[in-house]
Protein backbone atom coordinates (compact mmCIF):
# COMPACT_ATOMS: atom_id res chain seq x y z
CA UNK A 1 0.00 0.00 0.00
CA UNK A 2 2.82 2.38 0.90
CA UNK A 3 4.55 1.72 -2.46
CA UNK A 4 1.29 2.31 -4.29
CA UNK A 5 0.77 5.61 -2.44
CA UNK A 6 4.32 6.73 -3.26
CA UNK A 7 3.80 5.89 -6.94
CA UNK A 8 0.55 7.88 -6.94
CA UNK A 9 2.25 10.93 -5.40
CA UNK A 10 5.16 10.64 -7.83
CA UNK A 11 2.78 10.46 -10.80
CA UNK A 12 0.88 13.51 -9.56
CA UNK A 13 4.14 15.45 -9.13
CA UNK A 14 5.30 14.58 -12.66
CA UNK A 15 1.89 15.49 -14.06
CA UNK A 16 1.93 18.87 -12.28
CA UNK A 17 5.46 19.49 -13.55
CA UNK A 18 4.40 18.75 -17.13
CA UNK A 19 1.29 20.90 -16.69
CA UNK A 20 3.22 23.95 -15.46
CA UNK A 21 5.85 23.46 -18.19
CA UNK A 22 3.14 23.50 -20.83
CA UNK A 23 1.66 26.65 -19.32
CA UNK A 24 5.09 28.32 -19.28
CA UNK A 25 5.79 27.28 -22.88
CA UNK A 26 2.34 28.45 -23.93
CA UNK A 27 2.85 31.83 -22.29
CA UNK A 28 6.22 32.23 -23.98
CA UNK A 29 4.65 31.42 -27.36
CA UNK A 30 1.75 33.76 -26.74
CA UNK A 31 4.04 36.62 -25.69
CA UNK A 32 6.38 35.94 -28.59
CA UNK A 33 3.44 36.27 -30.96
CA UNK A 34 2.22 39.33 -29.05
CA UNK A 35 5.52 41.19 -29.16
CA UNK A 36 6.21 40.32 -32.80
CA UNK A 37 3.69 42.91 -33.96
CA UNK A 38 5.84 45.76 -32.67
CA UNK A 39 8.15 47.01 -35.44
CA UNK A 40 10.99 49.51 -35.26
CA UNK A 41 10.27 52.15 -37.92
CA UNK A 42 12.18 55.31 -38.96
CA UNK A 43 10.86 58.45 -37.31
CA UNK A 44 11.46 60.50 -40.50
CA UNK A 45 9.89 60.00 -43.92
CA UNK A 46 13.28 59.90 -45.70
CA UNK A 47 16.54 58.25 -44.68
CA UNK A 48 19.65 60.06 -45.92
CA UNK A 49 23.22 58.91 -46.35
CA UNK A 50 25.61 59.92 -43.56
CA UNK A 51 22.90 61.10 -41.16
CA UNK A 52 21.85 59.48 -37.88
CA UNK A 53 18.46 57.82 -38.33
CA UNK A 54 16.17 57.03 -35.40
CA UNK A 55 14.06 53.85 -35.43
CA UNK A 56 11.47 53.52 -32.67
CA UNK A 57 8.61 51.41 -31.40
CA UNK A 58 6.29 51.72 -28.39
CA UNK A 59 5.33 48.70 -26.26
CA UNK A 60 2.46 49.11 -23.74
CA UNK A 61 2.34 47.78 -20.17
CA UNK A 62 6.13 47.65 -19.85
CA UNK A 63 8.57 49.66 -17.79
CA UNK A 64 12.00 50.59 -19.22
CA UNK A 65 13.66 48.15 -16.80
CA UNK A 66 11.56 45.32 -18.26
CA UNK A 67 13.14 45.46 -21.72
CA UNK A 68 16.67 45.18 -23.08
CA UNK A 69 17.58 45.38 -26.79
CA UNK A 70 20.72 44.49 -28.74
CA UNK A 71 21.51 45.35 -32.40
CA UNK A 72 23.44 42.47 -34.01
CA UNK A 73 24.71 41.35 -37.46
CA UNK A 74 24.26 44.70 -39.15
CA UNK A 75 24.78 44.99 -42.94
CA UNK A 76 27.93 46.60 -44.32
CA UNK A 77 27.93 50.40 -44.28
CA UNK A 78 25.43 50.45 -41.39
CA UNK A 79 26.68 51.58 -37.96
CA UNK A 80 24.89 51.26 -34.61
CA UNK A 81 25.11 54.61 -32.75
CA UNK A 82 23.00 54.31 -29.59
CA UNK A 83 19.72 53.16 -28.04
CA UNK A 84 17.46 54.53 -25.31
CA UNK A 85 14.25 53.68 -23.46
CA UNK A 86 11.72 56.19 -22.19
CA UNK A 87 8.58 55.71 -20.10
CA UNK A 88 5.58 57.51 -21.65
CA UNK A 89 1.80 57.47 -21.56
CA UNK A 90 -0.11 56.92 -24.78
CA UNK A 91 -3.31 58.70 -25.84
CA UNK A 92 -5.42 56.23 -23.82
CA UNK A 93 -3.39 56.96 -20.71
CA UNK A 94 -1.67 53.55 -20.70
CA UNK A 95 1.85 53.38 -19.34
CA UNK A 96 4.25 52.37 -22.18
CA UNK A 97 7.94 52.16 -22.98
CA UNK A 98 9.25 53.87 -26.10
CA UNK A 99 12.38 52.16 -27.41
CA UNK A 100 14.72 53.91 -29.86
CA UNK A 101 17.61 52.54 -31.93
CA UNK A 102 19.89 54.99 -33.78
CA UNK A 103 21.75 53.89 -36.94
CA UNK A 104 23.96 55.66 -39.47
CA UNK A 105 23.92 54.60 -43.14
CA UNK A 106 27.16 55.38 -45.00
CA UNK A 107 25.92 54.31 -48.44
CA UNK A 108 22.83 54.86 -50.56
CA UNK A 109 20.60 51.95 -51.59
CA UNK A 110 18.03 49.52 -50.21
CA UNK A 111 18.90 47.88 -46.87
CA UNK A 112 17.24 44.79 -45.39
CA UNK A 113 17.53 45.33 -41.67
CA UNK A 114 18.08 42.37 -39.32
CA UNK A 115 15.70 41.95 -36.33
CA UNK A 116 16.56 43.31 -32.89
CA UNK A 117 17.39 40.73 -30.21
CA UNK A 118 15.45 41.67 -27.07
CA UNK A 119 14.80 40.42 -23.56
CA UNK A 120 11.36 41.38 -22.25
CA UNK A 121 10.90 40.60 -18.57
CA UNK A 122 12.23 37.04 -18.44
CA UNK A 123 11.76 35.96 -22.06
CA UNK A 124 13.96 36.29 -25.16
CA UNK A 125 12.30 37.67 -28.32
CA UNK A 126 13.16 39.20 -31.69
CA UNK A 127 11.57 42.48 -32.78
CA UNK A 128 11.31 43.38 -36.46
CA UNK A 129 13.09 46.41 -37.97
CA UNK A 130 11.61 48.00 -41.09
CA UNK A 131 13.68 47.86 -44.30
CA UNK A 132 14.77 51.27 -45.61
CA UNK A 133 15.78 52.94 -48.86
CA UNK A 134 18.69 55.32 -48.19
CA UNK A 135 18.88 58.42 -50.40
CA UNK A 136 21.64 60.91 -51.17
CA UNK A 137 21.98 63.55 -48.49
CA UNK A 138 20.51 66.84 -49.76
CA UNK A 139 22.64 68.82 -47.30
CA UNK A 140 25.93 67.57 -48.74
CA UNK A 141 25.35 66.52 -52.36
CA UNK A 142 25.78 69.06 -55.15
CA UNK A 143 23.32 69.52 -58.05
CA UNK A 144 24.09 67.53 -61.18
CA UNK A 145 23.26 68.52 -64.78
CA UNK A 146 23.59 66.12 -67.68
CA UNK A 147 22.13 65.06 -71.01
CA UNK A 148 20.34 61.73 -71.43
CA UNK A 149 20.02 60.10 -74.84
CA UNK A 150 16.54 59.61 -76.27
CA UNK A 151 17.37 57.41 -79.27
CA UNK A 152 17.74 53.65 -79.62
CA UNK A 153 21.35 53.55 -78.41
CA UNK A 154 23.20 54.11 -81.70
CA UNK A 155 26.97 54.44 -81.45
CA UNK A 156 27.83 56.10 -84.78
CA UNK A 157 26.05 59.11 -86.31
CA UNK A 158 26.41 61.09 -89.54
CA UNK A 159 27.34 64.73 -90.07
CA UNK A 160 24.17 66.86 -89.93
CA UNK A 161 22.08 64.15 -88.25
CA UNK A 162 19.79 65.32 -85.43
CA UNK A 163 20.52 63.54 -82.15
CA UNK A 164 17.69 63.93 -79.57
CA UNK A 165 18.83 64.64 -76.01
CA UNK A 166 17.02 65.36 -72.75
CA UNK A 167 18.54 67.86 -70.31
CA UNK A 168 18.08 66.66 -66.71
CA UNK A 169 18.92 68.14 -63.30
CA UNK A 170 19.42 66.11 -60.13
CA UNK A 171 19.70 67.11 -56.44
CA UNK A 172 18.44 70.69 -56.85
CA UNK A 173 15.57 72.28 -54.93
CA UNK A 174 14.85 74.88 -57.62
CA UNK A 175 15.68 75.29 -61.33
CA UNK A 176 15.63 78.91 -62.46
CA UNK A 177 17.06 79.13 -66.00
CA UNK A 178 19.56 77.66 -68.47
CA UNK A 179 21.79 78.87 -71.29
CA UNK A 180 23.58 76.81 -73.98
CA UNK A 181 27.14 77.55 -75.11
CA UNK A 182 28.17 77.76 -78.78
CA UNK A 183 30.79 75.59 -80.54
CA UNK A 184 32.04 75.87 -84.14
CA UNK A 185 31.82 72.14 -84.96
CA UNK A 186 28.25 71.55 -83.73
CA UNK A 187 24.91 73.14 -82.97
CA UNK A 188 22.35 72.55 -80.25
CA UNK A 189 18.78 73.81 -80.23
CA UNK A 190 15.92 73.48 -77.79
CA UNK A 191 12.88 71.57 -79.03
CA UNK A 192 10.45 71.65 -76.10
CA UNK A 193 10.35 72.68 -72.44
CA UNK A 194 9.18 69.97 -70.06
CA UNK A 195 8.21 72.60 -67.46
CA UNK A 196 8.07 76.40 -67.55
CA UNK A 197 10.95 77.89 -65.57
CA UNK A 198 11.55 78.70 -62.80
CA UNK A 199 10.26 75.51 -61.18
CA UNK A 200 10.49 74.44 -57.53
CA UNK A 201 10.95 70.74 -56.75
CA UNK A 202 8.65 69.86 -53.88
CA UNK A 203 10.50 67.00 -52.17
CA UNK A 204 13.97 65.56 -52.35
CA UNK A 205 14.48 62.61 -54.68
CA UNK A 206 17.37 60.76 -56.30
CA UNK A 207 15.53 60.67 -59.64
CA UNK A 208 16.70 63.16 -62.32
CA UNK A 209 14.28 65.98 -63.18
CA UNK A 210 13.65 66.46 -66.92
CA UNK A 211 14.01 70.14 -67.93
CA UNK A 212 13.99 70.41 -71.74
CA UNK A 213 14.48 68.40 -74.92
CA UNK A 214 17.28 69.39 -77.32
CA UNK A 215 18.49 68.40 -80.77
CA UNK A 216 22.27 68.11 -81.09
CA UNK A 217 23.56 68.52 -84.68
CA UNK A 218 27.22 67.66 -85.38
CA UNK A 219 28.79 69.66 -88.24
CA UNK A 220 32.03 67.71 -88.81
CA UNK A 221 33.29 64.13 -88.62
CA UNK A 222 35.29 62.55 -85.81
CA UNK A 223 34.68 62.83 -82.08
CA UNK A 224 32.40 65.82 -81.50
CA UNK A 225 31.51 67.14 -78.07
CA UNK A 226 28.01 68.29 -77.13
CA UNK A 227 27.99 72.01 -76.20
CA UNK A 228 27.64 72.53 -72.47
CA UNK A 229 24.45 73.97 -71.02
CA UNK A 230 24.78 76.19 -67.93
CA UNK A 231 21.85 75.86 -65.54
CA UNK A 232 21.09 78.25 -62.67
CA UNK A 233 19.84 76.18 -59.73
CA UNK A 234 19.32 76.37 -56.00
CA UNK A 235 20.69 73.71 -53.67
CA UNK A 236 18.77 72.22 -50.78
CA UNK A 237 20.81 74.54 -48.55
CA UNK A 238 19.20 77.44 -50.48
CA UNK A 239 22.45 78.42 -52.18
CA UNK A 240 22.24 79.71 -55.77
CA UNK A 241 24.71 78.10 -58.19
CA UNK A 242 25.43 77.86 -61.92
CA UNK A 243 26.09 74.22 -62.86
CA UNK A 244 27.39 73.11 -66.27
CA UNK A 245 26.23 69.91 -67.94
CA UNK A 246 28.58 66.93 -67.81
CA UNK A 247 30.77 66.38 -70.92
CA UNK A 248 29.23 64.17 -73.60
CA UNK A 249 30.76 63.08 -76.93
CA UNK A 250 29.61 61.28 -80.08
CA UNK A 251 31.53 59.60 -82.88
CA UNK A 252 30.46 61.20 -86.14
CA UNK A 253 31.13 59.73 -89.58
CA UNK A 254 31.22 61.59 -92.84
CA UNK A 255 28.20 61.32 -95.12
CA UNK A 256 29.12 59.30 -98.24
CA UNK A 257 27.17 60.57 -101.27
CA UNK A 258 25.34 58.04 -103.37
CA UNK A 259 26.82 57.05 -106.74
CA UNK A 260 25.70 59.20 -109.63
CA UNK A 261 25.88 57.03 -112.73
CA UNK A 262 25.22 59.97 -115.05
CA UNK A 263 28.30 61.79 -113.83
CA UNK A 264 30.42 58.64 -114.12
CA UNK A 265 29.39 58.15 -117.74
CA UNK A 266 30.34 61.69 -118.70
CA UNK A 267 33.75 62.00 -120.36
CA UNK A 268 34.43 65.14 -118.31
CA UNK A 269 35.26 63.02 -115.22
CA UNK A 270 38.98 63.30 -114.56
CA UNK A 271 41.26 60.28 -114.60
CA UNK A 272 42.31 60.87 -110.97
CA UNK A 273 38.73 60.71 -109.69
CA UNK A 274 37.99 57.63 -111.78
CA UNK A 275 41.11 55.85 -110.49
CA UNK A 276 40.27 56.82 -106.91
CA UNK A 277 36.84 55.23 -107.21
CA UNK A 278 38.35 52.13 -108.77
CA UNK A 279 40.79 51.83 -105.87
CA UNK A 280 37.95 52.09 -103.33
CA UNK A 281 36.03 49.37 -105.18
CA UNK A 282 39.09 47.10 -105.26
CA UNK A 283 39.71 47.68 -101.55
CA UNK A 284 36.14 46.68 -100.76
CA UNK A 285 36.60 43.53 -102.82
CA UNK A 286 39.83 42.75 -100.99
CA UNK A 287 38.12 43.19 -97.63
CA UNK A 288 35.28 40.92 -98.76
CA UNK A 289 37.75 38.26 -99.94
CA UNK A 290 39.71 38.53 -96.69
CA UNK A 291 36.54 38.13 -94.60
CA UNK A 292 35.61 35.02 -96.59
CA UNK A 293 39.02 33.53 -95.77
CA UNK A 294 38.57 34.46 -92.10
CA UNK A 295 35.17 32.75 -92.10
CA UNK A 296 36.80 29.66 -93.58
CA UNK A 297 39.52 29.79 -90.88
CA UNK A 298 36.82 29.83 -88.21
CA UNK A 299 35.12 26.80 -89.79
CA UNK A 300 38.43 24.90 -89.95
CA UNK A 301 39.19 25.69 -86.29
CA UNK A 302 35.74 24.43 -85.31
CA UNK A 303 36.43 21.21 -87.25
CA UNK A 304 39.80 20.83 -85.45
CA UNK A 305 37.99 20.78 -82.10
CA UNK A 306 35.51 18.12 -83.21
CA UNK A 307 37.79 15.61 -84.96
CA UNK A 308 40.44 13.40 -83.43
CA UNK A 309 42.51 13.20 -86.63
CA UNK A 310 42.55 16.89 -87.52
CA UNK A 311 45.92 17.33 -89.26
CA UNK A 312 44.31 18.10 -92.65
CA UNK A 313 42.06 20.78 -91.14
CA UNK A 314 45.04 22.25 -89.32
CA UNK A 315 47.18 22.30 -92.49
CA UNK A 316 44.50 24.10 -94.53
CA UNK A 317 43.85 26.57 -91.71
CA UNK A 318 47.55 27.47 -91.33
CA UNK A 319 47.83 28.00 -95.10
CA UNK A 320 44.88 30.43 -95.07
CA UNK A 321 46.32 32.29 -92.07
CA UNK A 322 49.61 32.77 -93.87
CA UNK A 323 47.78 34.14 -96.90
CA UNK A 324 46.28 36.96 -94.80
CA UNK A 325 49.54 37.61 -92.93
CA UNK A 326 49.05 35.65 -89.69
CA UNK A 327 51.72 33.28 -88.36
CA UNK A 328 52.57 31.37 -85.16
CA UNK A 329 49.00 30.75 -84.04
CA UNK A 330 47.91 28.29 -81.38
CA UNK A 331 46.20 25.04 -82.35
CA UNK A 332 42.75 23.95 -81.20
CA UNK A 333 42.38 21.21 -78.57
CA UNK A 334 40.49 18.27 -80.04
CA UNK A 335 37.68 16.80 -77.95
CA UNK A 336 38.64 13.45 -79.47
CA UNK A 337 41.71 13.52 -77.20
CA UNK A 338 39.39 13.93 -74.24
CA UNK A 339 37.60 10.72 -75.16
CA UNK A 340 40.97 8.91 -75.24
CA UNK A 341 41.79 10.23 -71.77
CA UNK A 342 38.41 9.08 -70.47
CA UNK A 343 38.89 5.63 -72.01
CA UNK A 344 42.34 5.30 -70.38
CA UNK A 345 40.87 6.42 -67.05
CA UNK A 346 38.13 3.79 -67.32
CA UNK A 347 40.68 1.06 -68.16
CA UNK A 348 42.87 2.06 -65.22
CA UNK A 349 39.90 2.01 -62.82
CA UNK A 350 38.80 -1.44 -64.04
CA UNK A 351 42.38 -2.74 -63.69
CA UNK A 352 42.57 -1.25 -60.21
CA UNK A 353 39.36 -3.03 -59.17
CA UNK A 354 40.66 -6.33 -60.55
CA UNK A 355 44.00 -5.91 -58.75
CA UNK A 356 42.14 -5.20 -55.49
CA UNK A 357 40.07 -8.37 -55.92
CA UNK A 358 43.18 -10.49 -56.52
CA UNK A 359 45.19 -8.57 -53.90
CA UNK A 360 48.05 -7.52 -56.17
CA UNK A 361 49.63 -4.83 -54.00
CA UNK A 362 52.19 -3.59 -56.51
CA UNK A 363 49.58 -3.35 -59.28
CA UNK A 364 47.17 -1.58 -56.92
CA UNK A 365 49.74 1.15 -56.23
CA UNK A 366 50.62 1.56 -59.91
CA UNK A 367 46.99 1.70 -61.08
CA UNK A 368 46.02 4.11 -58.30
CA UNK A 369 48.79 6.53 -59.29
CA UNK A 370 48.01 6.12 -62.99
CA UNK A 371 44.26 6.68 -62.52
CA UNK A 372 44.98 9.76 -60.40
CA UNK A 373 47.34 11.25 -63.01
CA UNK A 374 44.90 10.54 -65.86
CA UNK A 375 42.08 12.16 -63.85
CA UNK A 376 44.19 15.29 -63.33
CA UNK A 377 44.93 15.32 -67.07
CA UNK A 378 41.20 15.05 -67.85
CA UNK A 379 40.40 17.97 -65.54
CA UNK A 380 43.14 20.17 -66.99
CA UNK A 381 42.13 19.30 -70.56
CA UNK A 382 38.45 20.00 -69.78
CA UNK A 383 39.30 23.43 -68.34
CA UNK A 384 41.52 24.35 -71.30
CA UNK A 385 39.13 23.02 -73.94
CA UNK A 386 36.17 24.71 -72.25
CA UNK A 387 37.52 28.23 -72.85
CA UNK A 388 35.66 30.38 -75.36
CA UNK A 389 37.53 31.74 -78.38
CA UNK A 390 36.65 33.91 -81.37
CA UNK A 391 38.20 35.13 -84.64
CA UNK A 392 38.62 38.87 -85.31
CA UNK A 393 37.08 40.43 -88.42
CA UNK A 394 38.42 43.91 -87.62
CA UNK A 395 41.70 45.06 -86.10
CA UNK A 396 40.37 47.75 -83.69
CA UNK A 397 40.30 46.85 -79.97
CA UNK A 398 38.71 49.52 -77.76
CA UNK A 399 39.51 50.43 -74.17
CA UNK A 400 35.82 50.70 -73.18
CA UNK A 401 32.69 49.40 -74.96
CA UNK A 402 32.03 52.63 -76.89
CA UNK A 403 33.10 53.44 -80.43
CA UNK A 404 33.69 57.03 -79.36
CA UNK A 405 36.43 55.85 -76.99
CA UNK A 406 40.11 55.56 -77.85
CA UNK A 407 41.44 52.53 -79.73
CA UNK A 408 43.47 50.58 -77.16
CA UNK A 409 45.48 48.40 -79.55
CA UNK A 410 45.15 46.61 -82.88
CA UNK A 411 45.39 42.98 -84.04
CA UNK A 412 45.40 41.49 -87.52
CA UNK A 413 41.96 40.38 -88.74
CA UNK A 414 41.82 36.58 -88.52
CA UNK A 415 43.62 36.43 -85.14
CA UNK A 416 42.19 34.06 -82.56
CA UNK A 417 41.36 35.77 -79.23
CA UNK A 418 39.85 34.50 -75.99
CA UNK A 419 36.33 35.62 -75.04
CA UNK A 420 35.99 36.76 -71.42
CA UNK A 421 32.64 38.53 -71.32
CA UNK A 422 29.66 39.26 -73.57
CA UNK A 423 27.19 42.16 -73.46
CA UNK A 424 24.41 43.04 -75.88
CA UNK A 425 26.62 44.68 -78.52
CA UNK A 426 30.18 44.24 -77.24
CA UNK A 427 32.52 41.37 -76.32
CA UNK A 428 35.47 41.64 -73.91
CA UNK A 429 38.49 39.74 -75.26
CA UNK A 430 42.05 38.96 -74.21
CA UNK A 431 45.10 38.22 -76.33
CA UNK A 432 48.22 36.89 -74.69
CA UNK A 433 48.88 37.74 -71.06
CA UNK A 434 48.70 41.53 -71.02
CA UNK A 435 46.37 42.57 -73.87
CA UNK A 436 42.64 42.97 -73.27
CA UNK A 437 39.87 45.18 -74.62
CA UNK A 438 36.42 45.44 -76.18
CA UNK A 439 35.30 44.50 -79.70
CA UNK A 440 31.92 45.00 -81.36
CA UNK A 441 30.13 41.64 -81.44
CA UNK A 442 29.51 42.00 -85.19
CA UNK A 443 33.29 42.08 -85.75
CA UNK A 444 33.91 38.68 -84.14
CA UNK A 445 33.21 35.09 -85.22
CA UNK A 446 32.63 32.96 -82.15
CA UNK A 447 34.17 29.48 -82.31
CA UNK A 448 31.68 26.79 -81.29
Amino acid sequence: MEKSSKRTKSSKFIGLLIFFSLILFSNQSIFAHYYSRYVFKPTEEYVFQGEETVFETTIPNLRPVDIQVTAQNLPDKVTFIASDKTEIFNEAGVRCTRVRIIYRFDEIGFFRMPPIASRIRYGAYTLTVANVNVLHNPQTIQPLVKFERMDDGKTVYSVGEKIPLMLTVSFASKIESFHATVLENSAICKVTDEFPLPVTIGSFTDEPFAVAQFNFIPLEEGIVQVPQVNVKVQTWKEVDKIVSSEPMEFFIKKVVPEKNTQIQDKPSVTTDKFNKKTEITLTEKEILARNEKIQKIAELRAAEKKHLFNSSYKKNRVALEQEIGISKTENELSFGNLYIFLFLFLVSVVTLIVSIVFKKKALIIIMTILAFLILIGVLIFTICAGKDYAILLEEKIYLVPEEISNIYFSLKPGTRVQVKGITTDWIFITYGENSAGWVKSENLILLK
